[in-house]
């Protein structure tokens, strides 16, 4: 990385002395406004926000989707695809859960997306669905968001390219050294934009590979047991593959058949909401516990075993 750092500002000090050109003023950047799409319906609402709605081909976008549903009502069917619109997704987490004052849930996902070329971008449309309790599902869709992408070069640059001025007296139809002195520059310029998308190449691929590997957090790895836990129960009791609050699984875990012991897994998930949600921090000893309760409660929901244990 540093060598690559080395090579591009020899090249840009060695172009800077030939062409003689002035450096541009870091006091006028880019100006960017945040941009924001709502929806919104009895049931609960659906917002998309934008940090920023003018960029450059070599800045990221982040877009925060926010999803808030009322006491008793469910979400499913949730649908974002910036990549069918031009942008390259390099960070995506996964849905934080959140209860405010009013005892609504609030789910949060973050993007970070990339242009590949500049021009005009659009964020697309966010879809979910909600439904009440005995209801029919509602779905909320935002409007989509533009987003101008900038070069990164500007009109002096460009202008480095041009042909140098005629003089008055021509020169000879021998001497060829303005021509050279032209394909010199060009020559440099070339270089200086190989070497500004090679280091720009290598700083996304670092970035990949910091995100890749920075280990979860202690409540992201309570927030994936869970998940593990309630997608097997799901599994198991033939339910949708979605978001399930643990007060939602209590009639289902006592009264379906394929659950022979429900009292300890709902335990172990009222144990696994008040760990994520709650205020305490998680330390090894509770992080390893809750692992090996975790390991247990799948084990027992294993169709082998719960037919082991029904038999007996």
């Amino acid at each position: 990385m540093s060598r690559s750092f080395g090579l591009l500002f020899g090249l840009l000090l060695t172009a800077g002395l030939l062409i003689g050109c002035s450096q541009r003023d870091p006091s006028d950047p880019d100006q960017t406004l945040a941009a924001t799409a709502r929806a919104e319906s009895p049931l609960g609402s659906l917002e998309v926000i934008l940090d920023q709605t003018t960029m450059r081909t070599v800045d990221t976008l982040t877009v925060t989707i926010r999803v808030i549903r009322n006491e008793g009502v469910t979400d499913g069917n949730f649908v974002f695809t910036p990549t069918a619109h031009g942008w390259t997704e390099y960070q995506r987490t996964p849905a934080i859960m959140s209860l405010d004052h009013a005892g609504s849930t609030i789910s949060t996902w973050v993007y970070k997306l990339e242009p590949f070329l500049d021009g005009a971008y659009a964020v697309p449309s966010a879809s979910i669905n909600l439904t009440p309790i005995g209801g029919e599902p509602v779905t909320l869709s935002t409007e989509p968001l533009s987003v101008e992408v900038r070069s990164v070069f500007t009109a002096d640059d460009e202008q480095a390219l041009a042909e140098p001025r005629p003089v008055v007296k021509p020169p000879p139809p021998t001497d060829n050294r303005p021509w050279a002195f032209a394909g010199a520059l060009a020559s440099i310029f070339v270089l200086v934009v190989v070497a500004l998308v090679v280091t720009s190449r290598i700083r996304r691929a670092e970035r990949l590979e910091a995100i890749d590997a920075t280990p979860p957090s202690p409540r992201e790895t309570i927030g994936q047991l869970r998940q593990q836990l309630v997608s097997t129960i799901a599994n198991r009791c033939e339910l949708d593959d979605r978001q399930w609050l643990t007060d939602e699984l209590v009639p289902v875990l006592q009264t379906h058949d394929a659950i022979k012991q429900p009292a300890p897994i709902l335990n172990l998930l009222h144990k696994l909401d008040a760990t994520l949600y709650g205020p305490n921090e998680i330390d090894d000893s509770a992080m390893a516990d809750l692992k090996g309760l975790v390991a247990q409660a799948l084990q027992s929901l294993e169709p082998s075993q719960a037919k082991t244990e029904g038999s007996g």
